[in-house]
């Protein structure tokens, strides 16, 4: 039986699968042997392009959602912003005032965020709002 040298490319080009079989599998791609020892160590940094290899950098992760832990951020406020901060809370529903109240940090990936967002930054200005809505450590 003869070895069959073989890689599973996603659309990019991008190796994600380096195998050797004695039949060659769907969707993989047959490639010499020297090519095949060049990228199954770099699976996932490696691109095939017209069948040969070429370095490839995967793009950072994404960064997650931005989490603003409320007793900081009022930490933050003066007494004059935290009065402001108690009038926005005062014209949103009876619910979204619960949501908040219960939740221990403000995240980005939230519904929510667009507005509270928008209500701050009409409140205290732009750099102000970014200032007090600045992600906790």
């Amino acid at each position: 039986m003869t070895m069959i040298y073989q890689v599973v490319c996603d659309e990019a080009g991008v190796v994600r699968t380096a195998v050797t079989s004695n039949e060659l599998q769907e969707g993989a791609t047959e490639v010499d042997r020297e090519i095949y020892a060049d990228v199954a160590s770099r699976v996932g940094r490696v691109r095939l392009v017209n069948g040969m290899p070429i370095d490839y950098e995967p793009p950072p992760p994404a960064p997650g959602p931005i989490h603003v832990y409320k007793a900081p951020m009022f930490r933050k406020m003066t007494d004059a912003e935290y009065e402001a901060y108690l009038q926005i809370r005062a014209g949103f529903p009876p619910r979204l005032q619960a949501i908040f109240d219960a939740a221990e940090y403000l995240s980005s990936d939230d519904e929510f965020w667009p507005a509270l967002v928008a209500a701050a930054e009409q409140a205290y200005g732009a750099e102000r709002a970014s200032e007090i809505l600045a992600p906790s450590a």
